[in-house]
Formats: C-alpha cells, structure tokens, sequence
C-alpha cells in the first residue's frame, strides 16, 4: 500500500514539474511534425499536422489536469497510473498512402470528444475532490466517474503512442485497434452521458 502511495505522489510531482516546464520552456512534444515525407497531396500533409496539433493539445489543456486529479484520490486499487505517460511518437515516412488522411480526420474528431469528456470529467472530479478525496467514500456514480476518466486517460494514451502509419505509409493495423477500442469506449461514454 505504501509503494502505491508513494508511487502516487511521485507521479503527481512528475505530472506537475512537466506542466510547470511547459510553461517556462519548449517542450519536446511541441515540436512539429515531421512534413519531408512525399504524398500524392498536401491535404494529407495538412491533415497530420493538423492531427499531430490536436494531440499535443490536448495532452497539454486536459491530460495533465486530469492525471493530477486522480492521483489525489485515496483507495482505488485498480488505478495504475504508472501507464499513462505523455510522449506522442512521430510519424517519420518516405511516403504515406493517401486513404490515411480519412483516418486522420476520424482520429481528430474523436479526439475532440475526448476532449470534452475529459473537461466534463475535470469539473465533476473537482467538484468530488472539495469533499473528500477517499474513493471509498464515494457514490457508485462519483466513482464511476473517476473510474471512467481514467479509463478514458489509458485508451487515448494507447491511441496517441501507437504509430498511425506504417513504414511503409499505410494505415497501421495496430492503430485501427486501438482506435476501434477508443471509439467504443467514447461512444459508450457519451450514450451513458446523455441518459
């Protein structure tokens, strides 16, 4: 149990120090994306940018806040934050097939959603945290909430660490899971949300 508390707050000082070292500095996922890669059209060139920027974003406006929400919480055995890390690999490709710009504009939407779902799940987890901060003590539904939302943290940080192309420049087959995963996960989300 002590590991676990320490490993916690550990994880709550690295995911602090790398907001705060954001702020003051350039961080390295701000870099741009690779765009020396040959394609039949510049619109898939724009898309990933575009997919790369939307990542970035939001990794920097709501993953950190919301991993730093979690760790605050006592007694939720089945988190391991230890997983959810914040690196994006880059997408470095001599030639990049041009049916990957439709999975780039999926990739973006539903990270869009996620990024309402996880600014939702902000404002209630606060919202949880001002009273208690002991899982145990929590509602069913208040500890859905915190449940989900990290859920929710480890699929897209799956999605955003795996490769969305292959050397080769085709989709990744790898990507396609994850993504099928995430998407179900979000659409499951969002019709629970509106009951």
């Amino acid at each position: 149990m002590i590991p676990l508390v320490l490993g916690g707050i550990a994880l709550a000082v690295v995911g602090y120090g790398l907001k705060e070292y954001c702020e003051e500095e350039e961080c390295p996922w701000d870099e741009k994306t690779n765009t020396n890669f040959k394609t039949k059209s510049d619109d898939v060139k724009l898309r990933f940018e575009n997919f790369h920027k939307t990542k970035v974003n939001l990794y920097k406006d709501l993953f950190i806040e919301n991993l730093q929400l979690l760790v605050q919480v006592k007694n939720m055995k089945s988190i391991k934050l230890k997983y959810i890390t914040a690196t994006f690999p880059k997408e470095l490709h001599e030639t990049i097939d041009d049916n990957v710009a439709d999975m780039l504009t999926a990739s973006e939407e539903i990270l869009l959603y996620i990024k309402d779902l996880l600014r939702s799940s902000a404002r209630e987890m606060n919202a949880i945290l001002k009273h208690s901060t002991d899982y145990s003590t929590y509602t069913k539904e208040e500890q859905i909430i915190f449940s989900k939302t990290y859920k929710l943290l480890k699929l897209t940080s799956k999605l955003c660490h795996t490769p969305l192309v292959t050397e080769k420049g085709i989709l990744s087959e790898k990507y396609e899971i994850q993504m099928v995963k995430l998407f179900a996960f979000v659409k499951e989300s969002l019709k629970i949300n509106d009951v």
